[in-house]
């Protein structure tokens, strides 16, 4: 990245510094995505009603629901 922003150093990368986790969730990992976020849920009905399809086609979000009853 090429910013004014301060960057901190990679502590997961190998070195003096380098932490090593030794149980879980004592690193978490974060990346911002470009992806389009897709929302995927059951077929109930708070997620079908219209003003809640109305958010995610506001917010640019892709519906996905289950084939049936097998969430």
């Amino acid at each position: 990245s090429h910013h004014r922003f301060y960057r901190h150093p990679n502590l997961l990368k190998a070195g003096d510094n380098q932490v090593i986790a030794s149980r879980p969730e004592q690193v978490w990992v974060a990346d911002i995505t470009y992806l389009p976020l897709v929302h995927h849920s059951d077929r109930g009905i708070q997620y079908c009603s219209q003003e809640y399809q109305a958010l995610h086609q506001r917010y640019g979000i892709t519906c996905s629901m289950t084939d049936g009853y097998d969430c």
